[in-house]
């Protein structure tokens, strides 16, 4: 009997020590950050290779990717570098090998930035085709050889 009052003696100190220490160890809610803004952003690759992107820009909750060549290239898949204002949990829209992928160049993604708090913030993820002169006429043709038909 003696050995059971010992057992629950050390039970009622362990126990509020446990607590003690997790409650301790615990980051309350509001020192978390709810900053989740993106600062700066980049492409470090693009699927297909010879598709060549430009600068992206942030505008508001959008992110404009410009697409100077590779408009007959769909789909592509762009990877990018998000490097937010303060430390984030996650960035959600990204396959698993970091790509977002873009079927036409009308189609919109969609990524989520989750700040520390457990705050999200959405962006559009569009892109822009830059104009290019692929429209070119023929001014001039001139044959400098031929092989008569039989």
């Amino acid at each position: 009997m003696k050995s059971f009052f010992y057992i629950g003696r050390i039970k009622t100190l362990l126990i509020p020590l446990v607590l003690l220490v997790l409650s301790l160890s615990c980051r309350k809610v509001s020192e978390l950050s709810d900053n989740n803004n993106i600062s700066t952003i980049s492409i470090t690759g693009g699927k297909p290779a010879n598709a060549v992107f430009d600068t992206p820009r942030i505008e508001g909750k959008k992110i404009i990717i410009p697409l100077r060549f590779g408009k007959y290239l769909f789909p592509l898949d762009v990877k990018l570098d998000v490097k937010t204002e303060k430390s984030i949990d996650k960035i959600l829209g990204f396959d698993t090998d970091g790509y977002i992928r873009f079927e036409s160049i009308l189609s919109i993604n969609e990524i989520s930035i989750v700040a520390e708090s457990g705050m999200t913030s959405k962006y559009e993820v569009v892109l822009e085709e830059i104009p290019s002169n692929d429209l070119a006429e023929v001014e001039k043709f001139t044959v400098k050889s031929s092989q008569p038909e039989d």
